[in-house]
């Protein structure tokens, strides 16, 4: 006898939608004399378990999956199969064989750039070409994600300011600190 036990790992896990059906197939070489036994393709969902029996003592048993597709989302490790993806029946009186199918999954990543614009009469004006603008980014990333800590920095008018590596599915919140109004310059949101 052999089962085999579907686990989901990694930050995304939670992120993947429940009853996503994983596509494996078991193999089987069996010992000289035995009778031969069909390839089985089964589907299997997270902590479900799979379990073939009346196999042949001595067969040689080889699970192999679908890699799932990856997502804008989504990004999908090889399975891993522990012990490993080939187990041998053992005898009657022995433990019955136990695999364990893992996939890792992360979530895809992306990113965001900001520009800072100034408009209005007094755009060119000395003062507020040279000048450094407060601005805030605050990052609220998917659940599992690893959070992303926030950010205060400076930007002039016409510069950008790239954010990478951030999980598809971040909210970003840019917050800049008005300036104080000047006897020369009123400034506008």
């Amino acid at each position: 006898e052999v089962s085999i036990t579907k686990e989901l790992t990694g930050p995304a896990a939670s992120a993947v939608t429940e009853g996503m059906e994983f596509e494996v197939t078991a193999s089987f070489q069996v010992p000289a004399g035995a009778a031969q036994v069909a390839d089985r393709q089964f589907s299997l969902k997270a902590g479900q378990v799979e379990t073939i029996k009346d196999l042949p003592v001595g067969t040689k048993v080889t699970f192999t999956e679908v890699k799932p597709a990856n997502t804008d989302n989504l990004v999908w490790s090889d399975p891993v199969f522990s012990p490993g993806a080939g187990v041998t029946v053992a005898g009657p009186k022995a433990d019955p064989v136990k695999v364990k199918l893992t996939n890792a999954v992360t979530y895809a990543v992306g990113g965001v750039t900001i520009q800072k614009v100034v408009s209005g009469n007094a755009a060119g004006a000395a003062g507020v070409v040279d000048r450094e603008f407060d601005v805030k980014a605050s990052f609220k990333v998917p659940t599992g994600a690893t959070e992303v800590a926030d950010q205060t920095f400076k930007l002039k008018a016409g510069e950008l300011k790239a954010f990478t590596d951030l999980p598809v599915g971040t909210e970003v919140t840019f917050t800049e600190v008005q300036p104080e109004d000047t006897g020369a310059l009123d400034w506008q949101t």
